[in-house]
């Protein structure tokens, strides 16, 4: 089953969904390619899996890569990735390979409902 929330803000367009069935469940969070979020590559699709596992792939078609274990949720800004760690540390990278960058410690709010 899919349950969907979409949002337009400003320059932000995104879809989070919650999935399950045949062997994943998890958060789905998908971010638009348009001219508006100034972001020019490839449809990036990101997962939280049941065990914290984040994945995310480029495009329907693309290969899913394992980005980072203990996560809670993922946010997709353009080439930009960021992520909410099960211990509540904020992590962001810029791109699918780049380093993570630890922002902050201590996050105690869930920042997507």
């Amino acid at each position: 089953w899919v349950e969907q929330n979409a949002s337009t803000s400003g320059r932000m367009s995104s879809l989070l969904s919650k999935v399950s069935g045949n062997g994943f469940a998890g958060y789905l969070h998908a971010k638009k390619n348009t001219a508006e979020t100034g972001f020019t590559g490839p449809h990036r699709i990101a997962a939280v899996l049941t065990d914290g596992t984040l994945i995310a792939k480029d495009g329907t078609y693309g290969s899913w890569v394992t980005l980072q274990g203990s996560i809670k949720q993922v946010f997709l800004a353009g080439d930009r990735i960021g992520a909410l760690t099960t211990g509540g540390t904020l992590l962001a990278k810029d791109g699918m390979y780049g380093t993570w960058v630890t922002l902050t410690g201590n996050v105690s709010v869930s920042l997507l409902q």
